[in-house]
């Protein structure tokens, strides 16, 4: 049985997440949009100290996202960053399960 790591308890849930990476500032102090990775997926778990996603892109670990957390029935999503810390692949599925730290 794999031995559980988290710090805080997470509570399950099912809502849509998307996000994009942060870029490092470019001149003129103007963000880059070229090449930037998107993050997109339904949120399986929450906690205080970040959250579950199941997506069907990989993405590489300790890259930050700014992102939007879309609770149901909701026309707005919730702002924050996040922190990719690990990734595992579905193998049946061809999914990932990713485990995303907040950011503060």
């Amino acid at each position: 049985m794999r031995e559980e790591h988290r710090q805080y308890r997470r509570h399950l849930i099912s809502c849509e997440l998307r996000g994009k990476a942060l870029t490092p500032m470019e001149d003129a102090g103007e963000p880059s949009l070229a090449g930037r990775s998107s993050l997109r997926g339904m949120v399986t778990d929450i906690g205080a100290g970040g959250l579950g996603l199941l997506s069907d892109d990989t993405i590489d670990i300790s890259d930050p996202f700014v992102c939007e957390v879309i609770p149901p029935d909701m026309t707005v999503g919730i702002p924050t960053l996040v922190q990719v810390r690990w990734v595992i692949r579905d193998g049946k599925k061809h999914r990932y399960r990713l485990g995303l730290q907040f950011l503060v």
